[in-house]
């Protein structure tokens, strides 16, 4: 029982450190490679260690690896849909403050959004730049179309792209849709000119990147 114990332990072990334990939106399957090597190790050095035990017996440990490498297959896309959620999330956090940040700015500046060079330092708190699943140092950028406009102006501020997913090597990103990047499985995310964040399909999306402005009244 308690090599038993041990060996499963050994392998949870595995599965956590390389799983649960991701660099980057990957999981490391080196450290998860190892976890499954030490429990195979230790069914190897109990049999060894009672040499008394028949060989049947010592096909009962192979079947408690085969067993937790099976066990291992099935749980491990949990572990990985989880991790996949807890990117999101924390990407969608991101841009959400980003774009709260980009709404306090033009409060002080007569509704306009910081001009395109240098907007992220203009920020008073932009927080992070870098979305989990990217592996570029700046991963987020603005809308070129919509730098140092006014947001007032807009007529569908809900339907224009203020603040997108990128993957720049650049501070201060700005661009257009053809620099938008999904890295969540084809999916990236998006914060609109009201404040919204909202995930669309790096093909599909359904959202204006040319501002509509509010046309002028016509004095009759």
């Amino acid at each position: 029982m308690r090599n038993l114990l041990l060996t499963l332990a050994c392998g949870v072990c595995g599965i956590i450190a390389g799983v649960g334990l991701p660099a980057k939106g990957q999981s490391n399957w080196m450290l998860f490679v190892v976890g499954i090597g030490l429990a195979g190790a230790t069914i190897y050095a109990a049999a060894r260690r009672r040499p008394e035990r028949s060989w049947a017996s010592r096909y009962d440990g192979i079947g408690l690896f085969i067993i937790l490498l099976v066990v291992t297959i099935i749980v491990n896309p949990v572990f990985i849909s989880a991790q996949a959620v807890s990117t999101n999330a924390t990407c969608m956090s991101h841009l959400k403050q980003l774009g709260n940040e980009l709404i306090i700015y033009s409060c002080d500046f007569d509704d306009h959004l910081p001009p395109r060079d240098h907007w992220l330092s203009r920020i008073y708190n932009k927080g992070s730049t870098i979305c989990p699943a990217s592996k570029a140092p700046y991963s987020y950028a603005l809308n070129e179309r919509l730098a140092g406009k006014s947001l007032a102006e807009l007529e569908i501020p809900g339907e224009t792209v203020m603040v997108f997913e990128c993957e720049s090597q650049v501070p201060d990103p700005v661009g257009d849709k053809t620099k938008f990047a999904a890295p969540h499985g084809g999916l990236g995310f998006i914060a609109l000119a009201n404040g919204a964040v909202v995930n669309e399909k790096k093909s599909e999306v359904k959202y204006n990147w040319t501002p509509t402005l509010i046309s002028p009244a016509i004095d009759q």
